[in-house]
């Protein structure tokens, strides 16, 4: 029982420093090193080396690197002054500063691999032996390297590793935000998404599966982790599925696609989009305004091949009894107030930490409203509690990375690696844009979305910049595809959390999901060919954005799926498959006007083939 007493002090104690640097800032190099300290520290109760659930026997360990993640908080507030008036590379660094960072790596090492596993924990390995190494290095990866000072002055004592930008953006968004989604949950907003999917998408064909889709999309609206949308609407989505006729492991990879997509679903999109922002400059209703119709394409292209792969097996459909909601919808639409609240305040330019407090306050109230929302205290401490645990699996990440990025920009590594790679492609953009793509899904595999985007951020966005992308668009680009690697095998995180829920072996989720998100895949080159899907530009180039990525999605969809209007032979397979790429391309290219002529004879074939057979029944 004392365990859980310290886990739930860790985590009021964390929420209660949040809540008092709302109202009194701290100077960075105090507030990101405390937001830290805190979330390894929690981590280590709430992840404990065992393995077991919060509430059983703790080993040594736990309890010793917990109360060492609490020194650390309190060396940085103790020697703040110090910290804040040296300079950096030219005043001394002490021995208690070396024990710090070694320390401080050590448990960044450790937290890490217990919040995301063992590949992230790899990779940072690597910058940390490339750091020291660095002169033994061949080629173009060969440079001075750095000695322990140097690590120490950049990781521990500046605003350039461990306590840059990332950490700040967690401190000061991600974990409003996350305990938003938390709190939202336990009021039954998350139920409501179900819902909602369930009885739009009931009498559909495949229905059991565009449930999965309506609610994913709806619960992305308020959570940018895939994870937390697989845990929350997978517990009615994947038995729903099964019992329609899906197999475990079909069913577990619907729902690892479609809340995978939460993390590009605006207002609250994932972590990664709060640390674009800050990276561009821009306010965060920019980055959330571009991401609008990429989500919908996103969704869009989902709900088509589900459609048309039930149209074309007859799977997927519901029985009447399976498609009863327990409580009736309209009434509990309230719900949706805050998240409605939280639109209008992004969109309106409000402080974003601001937004997300009145919308959180603005949920408790609304929860207040009937009995079974009500956020009694138990369930708003539950609600806290959870919401500090799910933090802390994106902070302590978060300070991971920042090693990387310390290292990184010491080495010089991103603009070497920039120039490496425009050598291999030759300067070919559609070549360089898949050598991206591969690089971005394979440093993906096992890291949490964050982790990926920004490794991507680092290493590939001056390249694609260079071929004279926007920064937006640019970023966009590898943030979409970073978001992708959560369903890409072997290691595929959301694909882990589906199988679970659906009892499905791992290997087979991740497969079925991977081959869903492949009609999603084309849908960042409209937007790098074409701003205007990212809402950039005149509102006449916008909607020929939107409707040629509309159309490019159907033509995509039904290549992969092998049907429109009735199943496709091979040759009109590809056929569709031409009129997708076409749609897609550049309009300054004039390709998209025959492909769009091309399109439209194709579906009128289509339609005509079909009338005999409507005839004869």
């Amino acid at each position: 029982m004392k365990w859980v007493q310290g886990i739930t002090i860790l985590s009021l104690g964390w929420l209660f420093f949040q809540v008092y640097i709302i109202f009194y800032p701290q100077v960075p190099l105090l507030q990101k090193p405390l937001h830290i300290a805190f979330a390894l520290a929690l981590a280590f109760l709430a992840f404990p080396f065992s393995g077991r659930p919060s509430g059983r026997r703790y080993g040594w360990m736990d309890w010793t690197l917990t109360l060492l993640s609490c020194v650390l908080g309190v060396y940085f507030f103790s020697e703040e002054g110090r910290i804040l008036n040296r300079m950096s590379f030219i005043d001394d660094v002490l021995i208690r500063d070396y024990i710090g960072c070694i320390i401080l790596t050590g448990l960044l090492l450790e937290g890490t691999r217990r919040t995301t596993g063992m590949s992230l924990v790899y990779v940072l390995a690597f910058f940390l032996l490339y750091a020291f190494l660095g002169p033994i290095f061949p080629g173009w990866l060969k440079f001075q390297g750095m000695d322990l000072s140097q690590l120490t002055e950049v990781l521990f004592l500046s605003d350039s590793g461990v306590f840059g930008i990332p950490a700040g953006v967690s401190a000061d968004y991600i974990f409003y935000f996350i305990l938003f989604g938390s709190l939202f949950a336990a009021s039954g907003g998350g139920q409501l998404f179900t819902d909602l999917g369930l009885q739009v998408t009931a009498r559909a064909k495949g229905g059991a599966a565009k449930a999965s889709v309506i609610s994913s999309a709806l619960f992305g609206t308020i959570s940018g982790s895939a994870v937390a949308n697989v845990s929350v609407d997978g517990i009615f989505t994947i038995p729903l599925m099964k019992k329609a006729g899906y197999s475990a492991a079909e069913a577990g990879g619907i729902e690892a696609i479609t809340s995978t997509g939460g993390q590009i679903m605006p207002p609250v999109m994932g972590a990664a989009a709060f640390i674009m922002a800050d990276i561009l400059g821009v306010p965060y209703f920019n980055i959330a305004k571009a991401g609008a119709l990429p989500a919908l394409a996103f969704y869009l292209s989902l709900f088509l091949i589900i459609d048309f792969n039930a149209r074309r097996t007859g799977i997927g459909n519901l029985k009447p009894e399976d498609a009863r909601i327990p409580l009736r919808v309209l009434p509990r639409l309230y719900l949706l107030a805050p998240v409605a609240l939280l639109i209008y305040f992004i969109a309106r330019d409000y402080s974003v930490t601001w937004a997300v407090i009145w919308t959180i306050a603005a949920t408790v109230v609304v929860s207040m409203f009937r009995r079974e929302t009500r956020l009694t205290p138990t369930r708003f401490l539950s609600g806290c509690l959870d919401g500090a645990k799910q933090a802390c699996q994106v902070a302590v990440p978060i300070g991971a990375i920042g090693i990387i990025i310390g290292v990184t920009v010491q080495s010089g590594l991103a603009m070497k690696f920039s120039s490496m790679l425009m050598e291999i492609t030759g300067g070919n953009e559609i070549l360089t844009y898949f050598m991206i793509i591969l690089g971005c899904i394979v440093l993906g595999m096992g890291l949490p979305t964050v982790a990926a985007y920004i490794i991507g951020a680092i290493l590939f966005v001056p390249a694609i910049i260079n071929m004279g992308i926007s920064p937006l668009a640019a970023h966009m680009f590898v943030f979409y595809y970073s978001v992708l690697s959560m369903v890409t095998p072997p290691v595929a995180m959301a694909a882990y959390a589906a199988a679970g829920l659906a009892n499905a072996s791992v290997t087979q989720t991740g497969w079925y999901a991977f081959r869903l998100s492949l009609v999603v895949f084309l849908i960042p080159f409209v937007f790098i060919f074409d701003e205007g899907l990212l809402l950039h530009g005149p509102l006449a180039g916008i909607l020929i954005a939107a409707l040629t990525t509309a159309l490019g999605i159907v033509a995509w969809a039904a290549t992969l799926a092998g049907y429109f209007l009735g199943p496709l032979p091979f040759a009109e397979r590809i056929l569709f498959l031409l009129a997708s790429l076409g749609l897609i391309a550049p309009t300054v290219a004039g390709v998209w006007v025959p492909s769009l002529i091309f399109f439209i004879l194709l579906a009128g074939w289509r339609l005509f083939r079909r009338r005999p057979t409507k005839s004869r029944v």
